[in-house]
């Protein structure tokens, strides 16, 4: 369902995950606590076979069925029917739910947790994502009644705003008449709400620092990040040598932070870097390693040399060279593998591609568009594409974990970006 937590409004922060929760709790067809043993009847157990999930943009209803004879998906598309419009909504239930969802919030209080969302609010603010996180806010988990259930199931639980995927070993007749039994007569209970607007991260002067301390995590995470907001992409063959290019600028910037580690004594133990998108409208370039407390300032002038040489020097071509052999294998195995491909795992690519407005391709269909891109990228394109990437108007600098500067300095984010700037100002040779 193409609905999720940045769709809510202030008074419905956690509504769009709670609703998840409920469909499992009674329906046109199931009582409550029934679906749980209809499950199982048909041999499937609740949480690996039927699941659910709910983000920023859409709530995933799965069901993983032992076999695809049209008993099976009968009874599959009954259950799915009920999800899209037969929620009761019971307020006993509404009401014996609202524990569940604050115990759920009280797990999720982890360091790892509470790390994602203080980046979030540093790297999104100014936007709609940092105040839409999918667990909702404890005042409308406790507050909400069954009317404003019931207005946001009605708003978004539309036809039009629905996706139905079937991937498996099924007679693909039996299985659209079952569909067309089961959904034909589903209309809208009420108009489309407008999609919100989400906003624009605040530009603040570069570089911008966020230090945050967790003594839980076991070690400190540096990051360099670059991020600007573009036009939603619309799926095209320019958009895929986009995606591509990324692809390959990622691979060698890693293969050059491997060398790194595989010398003796390395400041960090892992490290990572890329370019890409995320929430539909956001570029980003990033290099981040993790490290030992004690080794933070090594660690931030190890990547932020490794990010210069790359911006400063470029890439040669036996690094592309490289990259692209290691594409076009990837391309291969995915041909080669494709009639065994995990059913829920082929499923949720093509959520995720058709909820996106992408074009899904069939592994055959991939090697096909991708290989004469593949062997007509320049170092030149790489190059270009990268400083696209990292405009010096966007450096952000993130340090996470359990170095603990507060109780040394009086302003963390100080230090940092003196030891940035510093770091910046060390020269940098043509990488070997």
């Amino acid at each position: 369902v193409n609905v999720g937590a940045i769709h809510e409004k202030d008074d419905e922060r956690g509504l769009a995950h709670f609703l998840e929760h409920m469909l499992f709790n009674g329906s046109t067809h199931f009582a409550p606590g029934e679906l749980v043993k209809y499950f199982q009847k048909i041999g499937m157990q609740f949480g690996p076979d039927a699941n659910a999930s709910t983000g920023f943009f859409r709530t995933v209803y799965d069901i993983n069925l032992p076999q695809g004879d049209r008993a099976s998906l009968d009874e599959a598309l009954l259950v799915i029917s009920d999800y899209a419009e037969g929620a009761l909504l019971l307020p006993e239930e509404i009401e014996r739910e609202r524990e569940v969802i604050l115990a759920e919030k009280r797990t999720r209080d982890s360091a790892e947790y509470r790390t994602y969302v203080a980046s979030l609010q540093f790297e999104l603010a100014g936007t709609r994502y940092p105040d839409r996180l999918p667990i909702g806010t404890e005042d409308v988990i406790r507050g909400a009644d069954r009317e404003k259930f019931k207005a946001f199931y009605d708003a978004w639980y539309r036809p039009d705003n629905m996706v139905l995927v079937m991937v498996g070993d099924y007679d693909r007749t039996v299985a659209e008449a079952l569909i067309e039994q089961r959904f034909g007569g589903m209309r809208p209970r009420r108009e489309s709400p407008p999609e919100p607007a989400t906003g624009r991260p605040q530009q603040r002067a570069t570089p911008t620092v966020f230090y945050h301390y967790e003594p839980e995590v076991g070690n400190t995470t540096i990051t360099l990040q670059a991020l600007q907001t573009v036009p939603r992409a619309v799926e095209s063959r320019a958009d895929k040598q986009e995606r591509m290019e990324g692809r390959l600028i990622g691979s060698i910037l890693q293969a050059r932070l491997d060398r790194l580690l595989n010398q003796p004594d390395p400041p960090f133990t892992e490290a990572s870097a890329g370019i890409g998108r995320f929430l539909r409208e956001f570029q980003y370039g990033y290099i981040s390693a993790d490290c030992q407390r004690q080794n933070w300032q090594a660690t931030l002038v190890s990547i932020e040399r490794v990010l210069r040489q790359a911006l400063e020097y470029g890439f040669d071509r036996i690094e592309v060279d490289r990259a692209r052999r290691d594409f076009m294998a990837e391309l291969e195995r995915r041909v080669d593998q494709a009639a065994t491909r995990e059913s829920r795992s082929l499923a949720r690519q093509l959520i995720h591609t058709v909820t996106a407005d992408r074009v899904f391709q069939s592994p055959r269909q991939e090697k096909a568009l991708y290989a004469p891109l593949i062997a007509a990228v320049t170092p030149g394109d790489l190059n270009t594409r990268l400083r696209q990437a990292w405009p010096p108007d966007r450096r952000k600098i993130l340090m996470t974990g359990n170095t603990q500067l507060a109780a040394e300095v009086a302003d963390p984010a100080a230090v940092i970006e003196s030891a940035y700037r510093a770091a910046v100002q060390q020269p940098v040779e043509a990488p070997e």
